[in-house]
């Protein structure tokens, strides 16, 4: 499995952990905006995407030109690395599958890989810093990272940065599970001061809407032009945008993103401390989901119990019996570990 979501050819899953999203779910205005959207989808929407990038410029803090929209964040990092043309690019393993994807677009390009260790719980540390090399390309970072639910620590983000500002290494930074990760920090304060630098995130997560693809990319106003012209036209659904632009708003007037964080906070450490009753190893993670580790056949047993998780075996870096579930209601974490249970002591 590439990715989680994948229910189409199943049909007994009954609770889906494999899709990491906001535990408490979609808010009921952004549900009516889709609704209300629509009904509007018999006109084409917005080309240049007005409305919809001055909402995320004013819950960023940037300006709009400094914004552009799209079906998602996998649509962004896609064009965005053929603009880029990197001739080679650094990730992380593990890391996001997207991220090796994307690079694989791209001919000839060299992709390198940071290894971390698991005996440092997956933890990114500062042998980063040395392999950013003024021959390097890119630098593309999720924050925080996926599978591993590990954010940047500040401190080390800024010297990536300014590692990669000194090199003239292109930066990329995945934001997707920024606002659903308590004490993460935004790379966005530094898009004035480095036109190498694009952050891409997105309102899937956040606002669980996984289906209307929101994604949105912040950088310097003279890459957008250019980004531009690597994106279908009218690449943003009238419901993606009309959507996005409630969501934006929701997220500079409320504490939506505040008590969201408190609920993860709260369920991962329930969820967290269940799974090592149960008997399996738990990595530390600072978001919406964990990664684990068990002997176990678990997502087969699990799938025979109606309960899908995300089998990391494939994602490089990892092997058979790590596994990624998702953050979600305490009634349905409840569920999972009780099966859980009875499955390592049956």
């Amino acid at each position: 499995m590439l990715h989680g979501g994948d229910i189409y050819d199943k049909n007994n899953i009954e609770y889906d952990f494999s899709v990491n999203l906001n535990p408490l779910g979609c808010p009921s205005p952004v549900r009516e905006a889709v609704l209300e959207a629509a009904v509007l989808s018999g006109r084409y929407p917005d080309y240049y995407q007005r409305a919809f990038k001055k909402a995320v410029a004013k819950a960023e803090g940037v300006e709009p030109s400094q914004v552009i929209g799209g079906n998602g964040a996998s649509e962004l990092l896609m064009s965005l690395v053929r603009m880029l043309k990197p001739k080679s690019a650094l990730i992380v393993t593990p890391g996001f599958s997207g991220y090796s994807h994307v690079l694989n677009s791209i001919k000839d390009c060299e992709s390198r890989e940071y290894a971390l260790s698991e005996d440092k719980d997956f933890k990114l540390d500062s042998g980063i810093l040395k392999v950013i090399t003024d021959d390097l390309s890119l630098v593309m970072l999720g924050n925080p990272n996926n599978p591993t639910g590990r954010y940047i620590r500040p401190a080390l983000a800024e010297k990536i940065f300014n590692k990669c500002l000194e090199t003239g290494t292109y930066l990329i930074v995945d934001e997707s599970f920024h606002y659903l990760t308590k004490g993460s920090k935004s790379m966005v304060p530094h898009i004035d001061e480095y036109k190498g630098l694009f952050v891409i995130s997105s309102y899937t997560k956040l606002f669980s809407l996984p289906g209307a693809r929101i994604g949105y990319c912040i950088c310097a106003e003279e890459n957008i032009t250019g980004l531009k012209a690597f994106l279908p036209e009218w690449n943003m659904s009238i419901i993606a945008q009309r959507s996005g632009e409630l969501c934006a708003r929701l997220l500079r007037l409320t504490n939506y993103a505040s008590e969201t964080q408190r609920e993860v906070s709260k369920e991962r450490d329930f969820l967290s401390n269940e799974l090592v009753k149960a008997g399996v190893r738990v990595f530390p993670s600072d978001t919406c989901f964990i990664m684990f580790y068990s002997k176990l056949p678990l997502y087969d047993l699990l799938l025979e119990k109606g309960i899908l998780i995300r089998d990391l075996s494939t994602v490089p870096g990892l092997k058979n019996g790590y596994y990624r579930i998702a953050v979600k209601s305490h009634e349905e974490n409840v569920v999972l570990i009780d099966m859980l249970k009875e499955l390592v002591s049956s």
